[in-house]
């Protein structure tokens, strides 16, 4: 049997988005056990909402980033690159 920072945990686990399937089946059969364990996880999701905390793909703009990055060294969408293929025997 897991103790109950082992459900904790997993609660966050879930607020992150960074659970798995089968840890959230575990989760929900938990929070089915007992009105505590419902108490636990939203004593947890208050705690996780006050905070701010973001996951990760809320905190980084990756589009943005990406589309400045790519246009500072180049890589534009209407930017054409040829490939220049070597064969190596010519270097014998």
């Amino acid at each position: 049997m897991k103790e109950e920072s082992d459900y904790r945990e997993l609660v966050i686990k879930f607020l992150a988005g960074e659970i798995s399937d089968s840890e959230a089946d575990v989760l929900k059969e938990w929070l089915k056990k007992a009105p505590a364990n419902r108490r636990v996880f939203d004593e947890e999701n208050e705690l996780w909402q006050k905070t701010g905390i973001k996951t990760i793909l809320e905190h980084f703009k990756t589009d943005e980033a990406w589309s400045e990055i790519s246009g500072e060294i180049g890589l534009e969408k209407n930017r054409r690159t040829n490939v220049v293929t070597i064969n190596k025997n010519k270097f014998k």
